[in-house]
């Protein structure tokens, strides 16, 4: 990849100059490509830095006589045996979701398809002849999958457990020696609730062990025919309706022995049967025939307390370190404030660290704050990692086309402008269970996250395994939705192509294509820059207005091991999209603040996606959805064979390469040139000759004159071919 020296000097001399530079945090961005503006870039020297007291708390310690709090500790073993864990579950992922893929891909709809028409009438015949074990063999994998994905987990339990066990004792000891309570030691981010004097705040501080103290915040619910409009019977079809699986509802309680809930499994560590817990459950899990869960075939509801950023913290916590088993979804549509001003709080960075070391999808409702020049989402909408949902009314209509944003939904994007929410889905007015084993109405982004998070379980059942591989399906598979950055939603209405915008975020949940392209995605580990593997390749047939996303996750660990100040930047990973033939560069996304990406088609024809590094410490795992028939491909690469003979006339001889390209990619703006010419050997004109492109698989022949006296020295000629193509040189020399 071709960089500019005078940026790379730039960030050489930086480092040199600032003590404890944090090379992850500089971001030299590379020379704008054509037809794209060369203001978008810049040098960005954001570390990431925090301080262990936030001004906001040190205020609130003035005026208040005790505080609650949630205090981060350090400790590096612990991180370490995290980070195996979510290594240990990965590997069983890839293996078990590879084996559902190479499955059910057999059978699914072959060939290339210009409309939705035209997928509709294709799935259709796919699932009017699909044979019934394949079902029955998707069910078995998933089994398998669960019962290793369990096995390693509770090996990492009892470790973890021991680890941390001495250092809570003595970190209570002391915050009762200070005068101090403890309410809850939260596994998942190392990390206490407690409630002290406000004198005591710096003193806490300055314990070895602490590593940020933020404050606890209050919380609440976020209240306000969709099967059809939906298109989850696509799902239902396939035999796809949660399967396995199970729902983490973190929530007011739900109230189990209502009818349509009470054929599935209770884990329950909050007792209280409350409405909105129960309405959000029904969403995901109703078996009742007329007012159907999204998945009603789920296996288990993981039912704890919502309320406080540690309440709710410990309550998904008891989830994923504590329970019988553990939900593959949590969901949350409930807010801890506004988010405004908070770039990504302390309640975020624990959703962002569930998904991450656990492997789980959290939806997280986005609020109900309603239209405001600022952003008006709620806490912790403004994870990284998890899905953040804005809510669509669906005019109690079977069809789309006339459906709008509920007034009162949450706006992004988030205070230091990232593109948050990710989707919108149906959720005001949704029938769903009352107590007291009723029906009722609830609305509101409480009801929209359900809608994603169903979503999510259908995937799962479907052989989707990574929550990045879910988050891209589901984003890409979603109709493009536009608000024309306005509040009336006279001119809103969905779109072709690619678009984010505050209101609807990537664009409105579509569950019936994501069903068709459940399989039409990759996982691909994507090298630091500069290194062997810093970029991949995809390339496949589009059509005018097709997407493509790219999905990683937010390292939630610190950049220091031992007295961690700063936080691990996020890895800067860019995307291109390129008509094969023309090499016309038509799309880009190279935001490097946001870790969803995304690149649309503006003409059809064979198009070639690229994905890459472009600041990243680590090798990032990152899932990139695409449409239907899209395979991974090698960039171009050469081989030769080098020829001479005389041509009749005097001491001249006609040399000459075969250079073929043995790649998966048409190589463009080729060179061949002759170097190493030995003594005794005249040229006829130039050593380089330019070629137009060789197709993949092609070859051509480059000619060149010489004279010589002495014909052995012919044998001598090296000949170099050069491919600049896109964005990479690559080169061969023969030998």
């Amino acid at each position: 990849m071709k960089r500019n020296n005078n940026f790379l000097l730039l960030g050489v001399l930086l480092a040199a100059q600032i003590p404890a530079f944090n090379a992850s945090a500089l971001r030299v961005l590379e020379k704008a490509p054509e037809g794209v503006e060369q203001d978008q870039y810049n040098v960005n020297l954001s570390f990431e830095k925090f301080s262990k007291i936030s001004p906001e708390l040190e205020r609130l310690a003035v005026n208040q006589q005790s505080i609650d709090v949630v205090v981060e500790l350090n400790s590096k073993e612990y991180r370490q045996l995290v980070a195996e864990m979510a290594a240990a579950v990965e590997n069983a992922n890839a293996k078990y979701s590879d084996k559902i893929r190479e499955l059910t891909q057999y059978y699914r709809p072959k060939g290339e398809f210009k409309s939705k028409e035209e997928e509709r009438e294709a799935l259709a015949q796919y699932q009017e002849n699909m044979p019934f074990f394949v079902q029955e063999s998707v069910n078995k994998i998933n089994l398998e999958r669960e019962a290793e994905k369990n096995a390693v987990k509770q090996e990492y339990r009892h470790r973890i457990k021991d680890i941390l066990s001495q250092q809570n004792a003595e970190f209570d000891d002391f915050i009762q020696f200070v005068g101090g309570k403890v309410s809850e030691f939260i596994t998942v981010n190392n990390s206490v609730a407690l409630t002290i004097p406000s004198t005591v705040l710096k003193e806490v501080a300055e314990h070895p062990s602490v590593i940020k103290i933020n404050e606890d915040n209050p919380g609440k619910p976020e209240l306000e025919s969709q099967i059809i409009s939906l298109g989850v019977n696509a799902f239902w079809n396939d035999g796809d309706n949660g399967g396995i699986w199970d729902a983490g509802i973190l929530d007011s309680g739900v109230e189990e022995t209502h009818d349509a809930l009470a054929s599935h499994t209770f884990l329950e560590n909050y007792a209280t049967n409350g409405s909105h817990g129960t309405g959000v459950a029904c969403m995901y899990g109703s078996t009742d025939a007329t007012d159907r869960g999204l998945a009603f075939g789920l296996d288990k509801f993981l039912v704890d307390n919502a309320g406080s950023s540690s309440t709710s913290m410990a309550g998904a916590d008891w989830m994923v370190t504590a329970a019988a088993d553990d939900p593959e979804v949590i969901n949350y549509s409930w807010g801890n404030g506004l988010a405004t001003g908070v770039a990504w709080g302390n309640m975020a960075r624990f959703v962002d660290g569930v998904v991450n070391n656990h492997s789980v999808v959290w939806v997280k409702s986005a609020g109900n704050e309603g239209y405001d020049d600022d952003p008006t989402m709620t806490q912790p909408g403004e994870n990284y990692n998890g899905i953040t949902v804005a809510n669509m009314f669906d005019q109690n209509t079977d069809t789309r086309s006339d459906d709008v944003i509920w007034w009162s939904s949450s706006r992004g994007p988030t205070a230091d402008g990232r593109r948050k929410p990710d989707l919108s889905a149906p959720g005001h007015s949704t029938t769903t269970c009352g107590l007291n084993n009723t029906f009722t109405t609830l609305g509101g982004t409480s009801s929209a996250a359900p809608k994603v998070g169903a979503g999510a379980l259908l995937l799962q059942d479907a052989g989707h395994y990574y929550p990045i591989s879910i988050k891209a399906t589901l984003i890409n598979a979603a109709d493009s939705w536009e608000d024309n950055d306005t509040q009336t939603t006279a001119d809103d209405g969905a779109v072709s192509g690619k678009e984010w915008n505050r209101t609807y975020g990537w664009g409105y949940l579509d569950l019936w294509h994501a069903n068709f392209h459940k399989d039409d995605y990759f996982i691909d580990t994507i090298a630091p820059n500069g290194s062997a593997g810093d970029h991949q390749f995809y390339v496949g047939q589009g059509w005018v207005g097709d997407k493509a996303t790219a999905v990683w996750e937010r390292d939630v660990d610190y950049n220091d091991d031992s007295t961690p100040t700063a936080y691990r930047s996020l890895s800067d990973i860019n995307m291109r999209l390129y008509d094969e033939q023309s090499h016309t560069l038509e799309d880009t996304d190279f935001s490097a603040k946001d870790n969803v990406h995304q690149v649309a088609v503006e003409s059809s024809g064979k198009k070639v996606i690229k994905v890459y590094s472009w600041n990243s410490q680590v090798n990032e795992r990152v899932a990139v959805a695409t449409e239907e028939g899209f395979s991974r491909a090698a960039p171009p690469s050469f081989s030769q064979v080098k020829q001479w003979q005389s041509i009749g006339f005097g001491n001249w001889y006609r040399v000459s390469t075969d250079i073929s390209n043995n790649g998966d990619l048409k190589a463009h703006n080729v060179s061949a040139t002759l170097v190493n010419l030995p003594a005794g050997v005249s040229l006829m004109g130039a050593a380089s000759r330019s070629v137009e492109g060789i197709d993949a698989g092609a070859s051509t022949a480059v000619v060149w004159y010489v004279a010589t006296d002495n014909e052995k020295l012919l044998n001598d000629i090296q000949y170099r071919v050069n491919s600049d193509s896109y964005g990479e040189s690559y080169t061969h020399t023969t030998r």
